[in-house]
C-alpha cells in the first residue's frame, strides 16, 4: 500500500497515480486537475436548458445534493465549514454537491458579517438582482 500525499489515505499501488514527485489517489488527482467550480456560466446555462424550472431540478436531486439542499432549506443558511459534519460527508464531496446545486441555481454562497461563508437558498436579492457567484 502507498499513502496519498494529499489526503493521507492508504491506496493500493495499482490505484495510485504519480503526479510529479507525489503519489496521489485517483480522487485527489481529479480534484487537482479539475477542482469543483461553483461559478461556471456554461454549467449554469447547461443546467437551465436541461433541467427546466427550479421545481423540476429539485425533483431530480439525489444523494448528497438532495441532503445538502434539504438542510439549507430547513435551516435557511448553513455555514460552509459546518456542512460536511452535519451531512456526514467529506469536504470535497460537499464542495462538489454545492457546485452542482449552484449550477442548478438552487443554492448560492454568501459571506456573513463575521467573514464566514454561508450556503443559502438561491433567490433574488433585494432590488430584483439575482445572486452572483
Amino acid at each position: 500500500m502507498v499513502i496519498c500525499a494529499r489526503c493521507g489515505r492508504e491506496v493500493s499501488p495499482e490505484d495510485a497515480v504519480r503526479q510529479g514527485s507525489r503519489v496521489l489517489c485517483e480522487d485527489c488527482l481529479m480534484d487537482e486537475m479539475r477542482p469543483a467550480k461553483a461559478c461556471d456560466p456554461w454549467a449554469v446555462r447547461h443546467a437551465r436548458s436541461s433541467m427546466g424550472s427550479g421545481a423540476e431540478a429539485v425533483r431530480a436531486l439525489r444523494g448528497l445534493e438532495k441532503r445538502l439542499y434539504d438542510l439549507v432549506q430547513e435551516r435557511g443558511a448553513v455555514q460552509k465549514d459546518d456542512a460536511p459534519k452535519l451531512l456526514g460527508a467529506g469536504e470535497r464531496e460537499v464542495d462538489r454537491a454545492f457546485a452542482t446545486l449552484r449550477h442548478m441555481e438552487l443554492l448560492r454562497a454568501e459571506r456573513a458579517s463575521d467573514g464566514s461563508v454561508l450556503y443559502v437558498p438561491f433567490r433574488s436579492r433585494p432590488g430584483g438582482h439575482t445572486a452572483a457567484c
